[in-house]
């Protein structure tokens, strides 16, 4: 909100927004988008303490060590100042296309993922075979996608939930900080009591996994609030 304020953004945030700067980038938090880094992609600059109590600045393309130090999970040291890119305003318009068959997903996997600013496909790899394409793009949002229409209803990304806390839909624009969140920054995010796990492989391979995750479906489904699918753009850090 600060940054906005002020006319400028950060090129990516998470599905919830409802954490802190150090937190995001030393667990690698990143939101989706095939073009865009992760949230850690946007540090040009830490100040951390080592073990040792001694400061320093690790700068991105200047010191091998910072890109050791950025996804650290704290092993690395203490984070106690962090320099961010930002860039200018911008608007996103965020659409929801339901029940898109998991078969054209899957076919379409990369196509679809690389389709907007950024893509997530939720499914609970139920018999009905489908799932929601969520579509967040700079320009206006078309009223179809492979022919699946965007939903009239709010959507949230578990289904059955109540949307409310769900960010603005419908293809009307609003402001990077209140549309790349799946969530609204004064609700309760997700379902609210949850574990999750997250796998990631490389994009040449994902038609592949998609397939092969979708033959044993049948055995973990019933354990699943959600599945989110989408991409990120490959980067340096360890």
């Amino acid at each position: 909100e600060h940054l906005h304020a002020h006319g400028w953004a950060i090129h990516n945030l998470a599905s919830l927004p409802h954490i802190s700067i150090a937190g995001a980038v030393a667990t690698a938090t990143h939101g989706s988008g095939i073009a865009n880094g992760p949230l850690h992609t946007a540090i040009r600059a830490v100040e951390i303490m080592g073990a040792d109590g001694e400061v320093r600045t690790l700068k991105r393309d200047k010191d091998p060590e910072f890109y050791a130090a950025i996804v650290g999970l704290g092993a690395t040291g203490i984070a106690i100042t962090f320099e961010l890119d930002i860039e200018p305003n911008f608007d996103i318009y965020q659409s929801v296309y339901g029940n898109m068959p998991r078969a054209l997903f899957g076919e379409k996997i990369i196509e679809t993922l690389s389709s907007a600013y950024s893509v997530s496909y939720f499914t609970t790899w139920s018999d009905q075979g489908v799932g929601d394409l969520w579509v967040k793009s700079k320009l206006p949002n078309p009223a179809e996608y492979l022919g699946i229409k965007e939903r009239a209803e709010k959507a949230h990304p578990i289904f059955g939930v109540d949307p409310a806390a769900c960010t603005e839909q419908f293809n009307i624009p609003g402001p990077w900080h209140l549309r790349l969140s799946h969530f609204r920054i004064d609700a309760t995010p997700s379902a609210g009591n949850e574990l999750q796990s997250e796998f990631f492989v490389d994009s040449r391979l994902a038609a592949q996994v998609f397939s092969a995750i979708e033959k044993i479906s049948p055995k973990f489904r019933h354990k699943l609030l959600v599945t989110e699918i989408r991409s990120m753009a490959a980067d340096k850090h360890w």
